[in-house]
């Protein structure tokens, strides 16, 4: 079985900013958006853990259907 390795790097890519993109719309709803933005290293650090946290769920995800299809 030989895997496309630049669609999935494309998808990892794609998939961290889309939940960062999620989680910005839930803050401008939940928050007041002037508190949020006076914290620019805050914001950074939550990008930088978002990014990670997503890589390593689309990782895991990753291996999980590698692992499925192997077994078939």
């Amino acid at each position: 079985m030989k895997i496309n390795h630049a669609s999935h790097s494309k998808l990892i890519l794609k998939f961290p900013f889309l939940i960062y993109r999620v989680i910005i719309l839930k803050l401008k709803k939940n928050l007041n958006m002037n508190f949020f933005l006076q914290r620019p290293l805050q914001k950074l650090l939550s990008l930088k853990t978002t990014i990670i946290l997503a890589i390593t769920i689309q990782t895991l995800m990753l291996i999980s259907l590698l692992k499925k299809k192997n077994l078939q």
